[in-house]
């Protein structure tokens, strides 16, 4: 290795290279390492936010491997933490009699164009960190197939590589040794990308089973007052209308679930199939590094960011994701007839919020001052491409696919 003269050594920050020194046995830094990590930018990083990310490092390395891949109190306090930093609150008695009333309101609605029924329904308002603590149980059971599918796939790659490696390769059973660490890394990846990602989710959802997966068991039926008041805000709707028609919509999804027994087992099933055959190919991700220049840092980064490491969909894949998207729609092609009929002789926006939630999925400006969509005009039908063929499926008896 060449030796970089004294005038041209790598000046990093003592701190960080006291921290380098550290996870090197330390000794002395080499100076081709300094460099590299200075043109990495290290020398820039805030030495207590190096720190931390590398004490987090090591706790994932030296944590004791678990019995499921995904870590669910770390998933719940990386959620609880981003739901905090976005700001949060309890709901106020207020919040849940008019969540109760809603609820009460919404069934009644619902009983006069549709034979599902879920007696006993009760309504709650929730904070956005009771919505997390509470689904987080069903986000785990979705992406522990997928963690356990990835893990595999690295550990087969893995095996794949030192395999070629023959007589030249590396001590024997490091496979072996390495497997637990690999588990706990992508434990924790996994964990923290669940953490953030429900964490973030419970600032946008307006109710408990918004996205058309049974998160939230009956009796109970979520609402989220905060997102609830903020989304009538911006579509310039009276609040307790928006409040009365997600109810409904709500409601219909918990009885749609509680009626139709094979559905929510279909649509986790669909995410286990589509998790069973993941593969990594190991000789696509090695023509793509060698065409990197590791000279140029921005074209480094345009190759992690961009899809090196996304995997090839199979056959078996493809099936599971059409699958899982037609039970989605079938959840919410059925959501939108029936909420559009139980209440269009009852709340005169209707037009306007069945319009915003149809064209962004529950996801239309919820700014204070925001421009509602035009409302459809009364009589037309529903532009769902969606809504009509598979609510027309559900009614001839919801027969499993």
């Amino acid at each position: 290795m060449t030796n970089i003269p004294d005038d041209d050594q790598p000046d990093l920050p003592p701190d960080i290279e006291r921290l380098l020194r550290g996870l090197t046995g330390g000794g002395e830094l080499d100076p081709q390492v300094a460099s590299m990590m200075q043109g990495m930018g290290l020398d820039k990083v805030d030495p207590q936010m190096l720190a931390m990310v590398m004490s987090q490092v090591q706790a994932m390395f030296a944590a004791p491997e678990g019995k499921t891949a995904v870590n669910v109190e770390l998933a719940t306090d990386i959620a609880r933490k981003t739901v905090a930093a976005a700001g949060d609150s309890l709901a106020a008695d207020a919040d849940r009699r008019a969540a109760e009333e809603a609820v009460q309101v919404g069934g009644m609605w619902l009983d006069a164009v549709t034979d599902l029924t879920s007696p006993g329904l009760r309504g709650a308002a929730w904070s956005r960190a009771e919505w997390v603590e509470e689904t987080m149980p069903v986000w785990t059971d979705l992406v522990e197939p997928v963690a356990e599918g990835v893990t595999a796939a690295v550990g087969n790659a893995l095996s794949s590589q030192l395999e070629q490696l023959g007589d030249a390769g590396l001590p024997p059973g490091l496979v072996d040794q390495a497997g637990p660490m690999l588990r706990r890394m992508h434990g924790s990846m996994f964990s923290m990308q669940l953490g953030q990602g429900t964490g973030t989710l419970a600032g946008e959802v307006l109710t408990g089973c918004e996205v058309s997966l049974p998160l939230v068991a009956a009796p109970t039926v979520v609402l989220m007052p905060a997102s609830v008041r903020t989304f009538a805000e911006g579509l310039q709707v009276d609040e307790p209308q928006a409040r009365l028609y997600l109810a409904v919509r709500e409601v219909a999804r918990v009885r749609l679930f509680g009626a139709v027994p094979w559905l929510a087992p279909a649509l986790l099933a669909a995410v286990r199939d589509y998790a069973a055959d993941i593969r990594i190919d190991t000789d696509a991700i090695e023509e793509a590094v060698r065409a990197i220049d590791p000279s140029d840092p921005e074209a480094v980064q345009d190759a992690l960011q961009g899809r090196m490491f996304a995997p090839q969909q199979s056959p078996a894949q493809k099936a599971a994701l059409a699958r899982l998207e037609t039970l989605l729609a079938l959840v919410e092609g059925w959501v939108d007839v029936v909420s559009d009929r139980a209440t269009r002789q009852h709340l005169p926006q209707v037009d306007a919020l069945g319009e915003a939630v149809r064209r962004e999925g529950l996801r239309c400006p919820r700014r204070p001052g925001a421009a509602a969509p035009p409302p459809a005009r009364r009589g037309e039908p529903l532009r769902s491409p969606r809504g009509p063929r598979w609510a027309g499926r559900a009614r001839r008896g919801m027969a499993p696919p």
